[in-house]
């Protein structure tokens, strides 16, 4: 950079706003404060990108900023040298940092702590905001950790029905200070009051009236594209939708499926997070969206998708950066685990919950029949035991596949660049439902699966097929986890949908992705059923209660396995 003249103005600092001008240029401001710099540029930059500026001043006035008073100096023949951030990034005042972090449990990763932090300044301004995260970053512990820093209670929080067990019992039960929550299932009924009100997307149009008179202070739209509808009618839950965010105003939208291959569907999530920036779609697809057929403008980028070509994309990347905050996994990986384990509460449907009651009490009355018998009965029962226990955990693993197995699969590969995943199961007829599920959403030339009685020759073109990129998902029983498949040069991402007694197997199963020559961290899923044996097994696994059933040479694992199953048959009983 050549030297200017001695009036020239020489300085730092990161690019906190960026707005279209009317002429097609961008007005650039730089801070943090209380020295703020704004230029005029044609290329605009990434918000969060760190410049050196060397610039002539035009101005400079007072202004109040962030509540402190300052400088705003205009600046004229700008010479800039950025840095652009590895991701997405906003600036936020350092004190949002530290309270977000200290409003839960678990430490948040940097990228969650500044997207935290985000989230409760916008709350905190009464503006609306769009968390774009990657599948599986933490969008949930994030708008938690925002919505417990700024006390925004009541709060409203519009979700997948399979998902709503989830936000209660493993979301907000991060909280450092107790928060009282409601879960909604019927369409009638009064609403029990309490800090957060959990309802699924799908009764909203039938609570409107009450959700909207309950004082709250945000309302949070998980999985938002489910609300995408440009012009749906008035009860439709896309209007609902719009109408109380606009009359509870700071909503928070959750979507990790990406927006600008589908251009004209972003305009309702734009709307309900800034209806004054974003009010009109006819005005949106004017601006943004022509027919294919169109002449293009030369002197702006575009591109053309299916849904017809977008242009003036700088304009509108500019324009959707202030209520948009979007990190991908691989922008982020410095920041993560090597390996990392989450868990997915889901809710089953009531009639299947219903069925697996019965089950499940029929099982407890004949655990507590053989209370009675002596001790070598009591040692032959514990192997029925563990069939029946087995059969219980079918149950639900097939209960699982009618909703909240498929709803994750859908998100996971309703994406413009799909993340390869596997998927391990037990029983066949659910792995055979998974691949089912995975032939839907991909084709079938898309999906690997293997059994335990495939030959070696068919299982590694299975293994081969998915490392080799031709297929996106690799399905499998994880029982054959234990060797002979190697993942890692391609998949760092694993689904369990069904638990088994031995978490060592399980472990191996995430080491077919997790071993020498893996680039990425690894992430392991399971979905659990609430109130099923899924929560029991899941929690003696953690509690590394080993339940070993098949090394009957090995007295030791005989004794761990018997204790185990006699806690989770103490469990059960004291739940029936």
């Amino acid at each position: 950079m050549s030297a200017g003249p001695p009036d020239d103005v020489h300085a730092s600092g990161a690019v906190i706003s960026v707005r279209p001008r009317s002429d097609g240029t961008f007005g650039v401001t730089v801070g943090p404060g209380p020295k703020l710099y704004w230029y005029i540029t044609q290329e605009p930059p990434k918000l969060g990108t760190e410049v050196t500026l060397l610039a002539r001043p035009l101005s400079t006035q007072t202004m109040q900023w962030k509540g402190q008073t300052g400088e705003l100096t205009v600046l004229g023949r700008v010479a800039v040298q950025s840095v652009p951030p590895a991701y997405a990034t906003r600036i936020v005042a350092p004190e949002w940092k530290k309270r977000v972090q200290d409003a839960v449990k678990k430490p948040l990763y940097r990228y969650q702590i500044e997207g935290a932090a985000w989230l409760a300044s916008q709350l905190a301004a009464g503006k609306g905001s769009i968390l774009g995260d990657d599948m599986g970053l933490g969008k949930s512990i994030q708008t938690v950790a925002a919505i417990c820093a700024t006390r925004m209670f009541p709060a409203i929080i519009v979700c997948p029905m399979s998902v709503k067990i989830n936000w209660a019992r493993e979301e907000f039960a991060s909280a450092t200070e107790p928060v009282s929550t409601t879960i909604v299932t019927r369409r009638r009924g009064p609403i029990e009051p309490a800090n957060v009100i959990i309802l699924n997307h799908d009764l909203i149009p039938a609570r409107e009236e009450q959700l909207s008179s309950l004082g709250a202070r945000t309302i949070v739209l998980d999985e938002a594209h489910a609300f995408k509808h440009p012009k749906p009618p008035s009860r439709h839950r896309a209007q609902v939708a719009t109408r109380l965010a606009t009359w509870i105003g700071r909503p928070i939208e959750l979507t990790g499926t990406p927006v600008f291959n589908r251009i004209r569907d972003f305009w309702r999530l734009l709307h309900i997070a800034s209806p004054a920036d974003w009010p009109s779609y006819a005005e949106f697809c004017q601006r943004y969206c022509r027919a294919p057929d169109d002449d293009l403008p030369s002197h702006q980028s575009n591109i053309v998708t299916s849904y017809g070509r977008v242009e003036y994309l700088e304009e509108l990347h500019t324009r959707v950066e202030p209520v948009l905050l979007r990190r991908l996994k691989h922008e982020v990986l410095p920041d993560l685990p090597p390996k990392s384990t989450r868990k997915i509460i889901v809710q089953l449907d009531e009639l299947d919950m219903n069925v697996y009651r019965l089950a499940q009490a029929d099982i407890v009355q004949w655990i507590r029949a053989q209370q009675h018998g002596d001790l070598r009965a009591k040692a032959a029962s514990r192997a029925q035991t563990i069939v029946k226990l087995t059969t219980l955990r079918h149950l639900a693993a097939q209960f699982k596949m009618r909703r909240a197995i498929p709803e994750y699969l859908e998100q996971w590969f309703d994406r413009e660049t799909i993340e390869p995943l596997v998927i391990f199961g037990f029983h066949k007829d659910v792995i055979l439902a998974v691949y089912r599920e995975c032939v839907r959403l991909l084709g079938e030339d898309r999906v690997s699966i293997i059994g335990s009685a495939d030959k070696a020759e068919r299982r590694q073109d299975a293994i081969d097929a998915f490392n080799l990129g031709r297929t996106n998902a690799f399905v499998a029983p994880i029982k054959c986890a234990g060797t002979g498949i190697n993942l890692q040069a391609r998949a760092a991402d694993i689904l369990f949908v069904e638990r088994l007694w031995e978490p060592t197997m399980m472990n191996q199963g995430i080491d077919r992705c997790h071993r020498l020559g893996q680039m990425k961290p690894v992430t392991a899923t399971f979905i659990d059923a609430a109130d099923t044996i899924d929560e029991y097994i899941a929690e003696l696994n953690e509690a590394k209660e080993t339940l070993i059933t098949h090394a009957l040479d090995d007295s030791q694992a005989i004794e761990e396995a018997i204790r185990g199953v006699d806690a989770l048959v103490d469990r059960f009983d004291r739940a029936g």
